[in-house]
């Protein structure tokens, strides 16, 4: 598996402990890892259509001496190992144009006595491990060979592919990593490579002069079924902290962000310490040990902790590990947790119906998503036995809502159960066009819908790792940037109007945070709640307002304003405007407004008597 030393890990550790180098592998409060039960071509075709590269032909000798039309290309050797210290190790790479990425490959040599690799060929390659990482889509394949595979190990002068074949002339890949024996002869890649790319990257190595090394997502391994995911980046540091350390281990920088630690994350504990004490730059004053600053005891602190609760409901809901009830509702039947048939994480979810059963998800922001694609895939298992209508399996259909976006229950796609046969499968569904755009804008009370329907009778279908697959994207940016007025910690506006009775923060609803202005309604005409800002926003602003109207509420229409220093106002009138979710309305001020602004607020336009609450949150500019 990737890069490692045995040192780390224990002598079964191939690739998994091999591509051990430092500066990117410290890396989401999501699990990223994908399970794969694909070996051998089938693996390497999974990779390509994943956007990962595929790895040309490995040889040794033809890829050191740059011969044979070997598109290896030599980086050095690996003077501060971790892992294999007794055996020399060099690192190898090649770069992909389509789709762009990188693999890497370390081989650890044993030679000759006093030789170097510069004065001749290794008697033999102890442990080879070969990584690729796409650099749009962030996914990583691993492959491995050596003499826990290979008695004697591999000749330098063997050529490996990379597909189906003997061990003698293979690498082994995917699915196949587990062994005959399912005892993991190669180590367990994803206990080490973790982070915001899959490699262990030390600084001032040869890794240095691999391109392409940092993706633009969130590294998510491809590997076996059950082994453990990427989750990250981790919650510890804010994204302004550039103190030490951190101003390297963040987006966007260098060495990437540190993926989430904790007592369940032994071997990269150990890397990340050993790490610390020897090949971590010093900070820039004096010359104490990285060891004894604030970033590195904090990750050391969550090190020796157990895993704080994953507190995202999006990334919870997606992963289906929580009890089904927490974030998951069905319309009839029951919902339950199946530990011992999954793709990723800690569980799956049973669907305890036949027939069609409609599920639905809890609410989140879309800020939340760890990322976004152009499709979301759902794994589908289908038990074998039992099956009353083997001819017809059933089918899936997901919908999404957005009520923000004017999206309700918008159909998304539907798959077929009975081509894929029983056993595991992803479904895989196109988001349209207004979906993803909608996706990637700021917008809260989203819910996921998946509707099963199977014959009657048939046994229950098992749900896991929903996730984002196609062409990815960043999330939205949380709308907490230049935001004025939270309702979190005080800020409540007291001026009201009309119908509206008292305005005061609660807890019932939220846009953001954990709590909104309550504007309580009593009538049947109009009335506004506004106040005074602190600040004037400047001429050519846009002042954005979060609404919330509860189903049932007659508001006709909700007018945002803003009133300059002559009382004119600047507005926007929006009616038919959703229900039981969040919508964005904006007031622009004019560029020739006279400031400082006197007022913001909002009115509320009723057709009919109403005595409830209507909620504002979030108000920026």
């Amino acid at each position: 598996m990737p890069m490692t030393s045995r040192g780390a890990v224990g002598r079964n550790s191939g690739y998994c402990a091999g591509l051990f180098a430092v500066s990117s592998i410290l890396a989401s409060p999501a699990a990223f890892g994908a399970g794969t039960t694909k070996g051998g071509s089938q693996y390497v075709q999974e990779c390509a259509q994943a956007g990962v590269p595929t790895p040309p032909t490995w040889n040794y000798e033809d890829a050191f001496h740059q011969v044979n039309g070997s598109q290896w290309k030599r980086a050095g050797v690996i003077e501060n190992e971790f892992i294999s210290a007794a055996e020399t190790a060099e690192a190898f790479y090649f770069e992909s144009q389509s789709p762009p990425g990188v693999c890497i490959a370390l081989p650890r040599s044993v030679f000759p006595a006093g030789q170097t690799p510069e004065q001749g060929p290794p008697t033999y390659i102890s442990l080879l491990g070969v990584i690729c990482q796409g650099k749009q889509t962030g996914k990583a394949c691993f492959w491995d060979q050596g003499e826990q595979y290979v008695a004697g190990g591999i000749s330098p002068f063997t050529t490996l592919q990379f597909g189906d074949g003997p061990l003698a002339s293979a690498f082994v890949g995917g699915a196949e990593l587990v062994g005959p024996g399912n005892d993991n002869p190669g180590g367990v890649c994803s206990t080490c490579h973790r982070g915001e790319n899959v490699f262990i990257i030390h600084p001032a190595s040869p890794f240095g002069l691999i391109p392409n090394l940092m993706p633009n997502v969130w590294g998510e391994p491809l590997l076996p079924v059950g082994w453990p995911g990427n989750e990250g980046p981790t919650s510890l540091f804010a994204p302004s902290d550039t103190g030490t350390c951190l101003g390297c281990h963040r987006s966007g920088a260098t060495g990437g962000r540190f993926p989430e630690v904790s007592n369940q994350t032994p071997a990269y504990c150990n890397i990340l310490r050993t790490s610390f004490r020897k090949t971590m730059p010093l900070p820039p004053t004096g010359n104490e040990q990285a060891v004894n600053f604030p970033p590195y005891q904090t990750l050391d602190s969550a090190c020796n902790a157990p895993p704080a609760p994953a507190s995202n409901p999006a990334q919870k809901m997606m992963s289906f590990d929580p009890p089904p009830q927490q974030f998951w509702t069905a319309q009839s039947g029951t919902l339950s947790q199946v530990s011992n048939q999954l793709t990723e994480g800690t569980s799956s979810m049973a669907v305890n119906a036949s027939g069609y059963v409609r599920l639905d998800s809890g609410s989140f922001s879309t800020w939340q998503l760890p990322i976004v694609g152009t499709r979301l895939d759902l794994d589908v298992y289908v038990p074998p036995a039992g099956q009353p209508q083997p001819t017809w399996l059933g089918g899936v259909d997901l919908f999404i809502t957005i009520p923000s976006a004017q999206l309700t229950n918008t159909f998304v796609g539907h798959v077929e159960l009975t081509p894929g046969g029983t056993g595991w499968r992803t479904a895989a569904f196109q988001l349209p066009s207004q979906v993803r755009t909608a996706l990637l804008e700021p917008h809260a009370a989203v819910r996921l819908g998946v509707a099963v329907n199977r014959a009657g009778g048939a046994p229950a279908i098992l749900l896991d790792n929903l996730r984002f697959g196609g062409s990815l994207s960043l999330p939205p940016m949380t709308p907490a940037a230049g935001l004025q007025y939270d309702f979190e910690r005080g800020g409540t506006w007291r001026g009201k109007e009309g119908v509206v009775t008292q305005a005061a923060n609660s807890g019932e609803q939220w846009f953001l945070g954990a709590s909104s202005l309550r504007v309580t309604i009593n009538g049947s005409s109009s009335g506004r709640v506004y106040t005074k800002p602190l600040s004037s926003p400047p001429a050519g602003a846009t002042v954005s307002y979060r609404v919330f109207i509860p189903g049932g509420a007659p508001v006709t229409a909700v007018q945002p304003y803003v009133a300059d220093k002559n009382w004119v106002w600047a507005q926007s009138y929006n009616a038919n405007l959703p229900r039981n979710g969040w919508v964005t309305l904006t007031a622009v001020i004019p560029p020739n407004a006279t400031l400082p602004v006197q007022e913001i607020g909002v009115k509320f336009y009723l057709s009919g008597p109403y005595s409830g609450p209507l909620y504002l949150d979030a108000v920026q500019w």
